[in-house]
């Protein structure tokens, strides 16, 4: 579609299919299918295509979308969402600051695709998912064929970062099967992954401390402006979990309710300091726009971490305290999350930094600690991120072999984000399309990664996730430790030079 909420009216069907090896164009909902032969016929057809479509009365553009949010943070109001401790109370010394993180898409390396083979009988599907119980109700809605007639073949993900939990490539696939009766491979293109996907939501927020002169007492708030995840997908995974005798339309209805419990449930997903504060007030300011979001690797952590663990570090300045003292001395009522802190701290030789510029961070997601500890240095004006130390107490360590390959892949996927990582859209289209203008982190500027898994006969708990929130406030941090600069709005491209 030209824009996000547009809808498909007609096109040049017939110059299409004139084209060589052209044998069919579908109107779905979601806009027009080219069926080829072979891949770049349709490639070649789709350049060829004259659409007319109706607009939304605005276009959505992120721009004007940004400045909407930080107006509404600004006086650090809305939906109370979290509320523990004693009140906020303006004390002897105060700080505050606003930062922000953009719309990301998954950049999958495996673009997503579907194929199917739909007649009147029955149904093969083969795609890579992360939800694979959600394609037999899906297919038998699109069909009509009953799930006792589908078959659903759930090949190995070349990347999913929760990208393949949504299953619009199987929606599709399916409606242009259901229609042409023929064996269909639905490809998208890596443009087209890019400008009509689904992606890792924009986040606005506003942070103030209060403390007392010796730091002892700090009163926390945040206020918040993002769109739900939960709203953009309960409905449609809900289908996936609701047994088969229940219809899609129900399953459905059941997930729309359960969001008015669980709305805003990733917002505050490891929103909460555990740095023993006085108090901690944080508002959330609900958005609704035309874009689709949904989870992204590590989901709400990977901004909380970044908003909190940098906004920590502010406060320990402020207070001029070591980042890494300040935050040892506060997490003595969490002992493991210490013991990852001070492993970081041993490893990375923080106490012998010899004027190196070190940031550290730290955090809990998804049952498991995580810190990390980077070193940046200043090559020809250019920033370069030198090393990576992180440690993990993930409980028992099943595989520790996975564990270190994960621990290093959420350093490359974290850093990526926190360097490169945006999203921008201008009047309702995506700017970014391929690899040149979203980039991800080369082997060429990897820093060396250190690792370490904590030893522990605790329940074993998450790996894949909890080494990516980290990575941009240990990033960050140590870019304040080499030019007292503070980088409060993501990528870092925007602001700095990289090597």
């Amino acid at each position: 579609p030209p824009q996000f909420d547009a809808s498909p009216i007609s096109c040049n069907e017939k110059v299409l299919l004139a084209l060589d090896g052209i044998e069919h164009v579908v109107k779905i909902d979601e806009g027009f299918a080219i069926v080829a032969n072979k891949y770049w016929q349709a490639q070649n057809a789709k350049k060829l295509i004259s659409a007319k479509w109706e607009l939304p009365k605005k276009a959505f553009d992120t721009r004007e979308y940004a400045k909407e949010c930080h107006t509404l943070v600004s006086n650090l109001k809305g939906k109370e969402i979290i509320d523990e401790g004693e009140s906020f109370l303006e004390n002897d010394v105060s700080i505050e600051a606003n930062y922000s993180v953009p719309y990301l898409a998954h950049a999958t390396l495996e673009p997503q695709n579907c194929t199917v083979d739909i007649n009147d009988e029955r149904a093969i599907i083969w795609t890579s998912t992360q939800a694979p119980g959600g394609i037999k109700p899906l297919v038998s809605e699109i069909s009509g064929l009953s799930e006792d007639k589908i078959k659903a073949n759930s090949a190995s993900l070349g990347g999913g970062f929760g990208r393949r939990g949504q299953p619009d490539a199987v929606i599709k696939a399916a409606k242009i099967g259901t229609i042409i009766k023929k064996p269909v491979k639905l490809i998208y293109s890596r443009e087209d992954d890019m400008a009509a996907g689904y992606y890792r939501p924009f986040v606005s927020t506003k942070l103030k401390a209060s403390m007392s002169k010796d730091g002892k007492d700090i009163f926390y708030k945040q206020s918040i402006a993002t769109q739900s995840i939960t709203e953009d997908i309960l409905p449609t995974s809900m289908v996936s979990v609701t047994p088969s005798w229940i219809s899609n339309s129900i399953s459905r209805s059941i997930g729309k309710f359960v969001n008015y419990f669980a709305d805003g449930f990733t917002l505050k997903e490891g929103i909460t300091p555990p740095y023993n504060f006085k108090g901690t007030q944080i508002y959330w300011n609900k958005m609704r726009t035309p874009v689709p979001t949904l989870y992204w690797r590590s989901v709400g952590h990977t901004q909380n971490a970044f908003f909190m663990e940098s906004f920590v570090d502010e406060i320990a300045n402020k207070l001029s305290i070591d980042p890494m003292r300040f935050r040892e001395e506060r997490l003595k009522e969490h002992p493991r999350q210490l013991a990852v802190l001070k492993k970081v701290k041993e490893m990375s030789q923080w106490d012998q930094k010899d004027g190196r510029a070190l940031g550290v961070a730290s955090h809990f997601s998804f049952g498991s600690w995580a810190a990390a500890v980077i070193e940046v240095e200043e090559i020809d004006s250019m920033i370069k991120v030198k090393n990576v130390w992180t440690s993990i107490d993930c409980g028992l360590a099943i595989n520790p072999d996975a564990i270190h390959a994960q621990l290093m892949g959420s350093a490359i996927f974290g850093l990526t984000a926190a360097l490169y990582g945006k999203i921008d859209i201008h009047d309702g289209k995506v700017v970014q399309s391929n690899y040149h203008d979203y980039q991800l982190l080369t082997l060429k500027n990897t820093p060396k990664i250190e690792t370490h898994i904590m030893d522990s006969t605790a329940e074993p708990a998450g790996v894949g996730e909890p080494g990516v929130p980290i990575m941009a406030p240990a990033l960050c941090n140590a870019i304040y430790s080499l030019k007292k600069m503070r980088i409060r709005e993501l990528p870092l491209m925007d602001h700095l030079d990289l090597a």
